[in-house]
């Protein structure tokens, strides 16, 4: 005798049969990917995405990549935030690693990577993945993204104070090495 599965237990299932192939997929093909295996509710989920009020108009929300990946199951919904002080942590290791050195003979999608993949581990994904021309690419220090971690290139990292409206530089590479 077949076994038939619930409309809930047959959700779970999609959701662990596809959730290893999802955390292969690059976050601009992230959205699609979702919505062709998403149940319906994940499904109306994606397409209401919004953003908190002092953030509108940054970003479409195909570029939501914290909130897409929590949606589907991914990551857990209180899943640990990247802090300024983690961020300089992190730089920190990396400039020990060589990292300034890399930065200047190698791509800065190379670089880019590598940096958030770093912050990524603490923080499981960025909350803004997109851009066109130039990377917007935001870790809020929380749910209302109060003050956020930007990296727009591998030669800029900063944190910016939504609320207080201030931005301070946790690297800049400048070719003569100062900062």
């Amino acid at each position: 005798m077949e076994e038939q599965l619930t409309p809930a237990a047959n959700e779970i299932l999609i959701n662990e049969d596809f959730s290893e192939v999802l955390l292969q997929v690059p976050p601009e093909d992230l959205y699609d990917k979702c919505m062709k295996i998403a149940n319906e509710k994940q499904k109306q989920q994606l397409m209401d995405l919004q953003l908190p009020e002092n953030q509108k108009g940054r970003g479409l929300p195909e570029e939501y990549i914290r909130k897409i990946k929590t949606i589907m199951g991914l990551m857990p919904e209180d899943a640990p935030r990247l802090t300024r002080e983690e961020a300089q942590r992190i730089i920190s290791e990396m400039n020990a690693d060589g990292y300034s050195d890399r930065v200047s003979h190698m791509s800065n999608i190379m670089d880019v990577s590598e940096l958030c993949e770093r912050f990524s581990e603490v923080a499981y994904a960025p909350d803004i993945y997109g851009g066109s021309g130039m990377n917007v690419i935001q870790y809020w220090v929380d749910d209302e993204c109060t003050a956020f971690i930007d990296v727009p290139s591998a030669t800029i990292v900063a944190y910016v104070d939504v609320v207080n409206n201030t931005t301070e530089f946790l690297y800049l590479w400048t070719s003569d090495g100062s900062r």
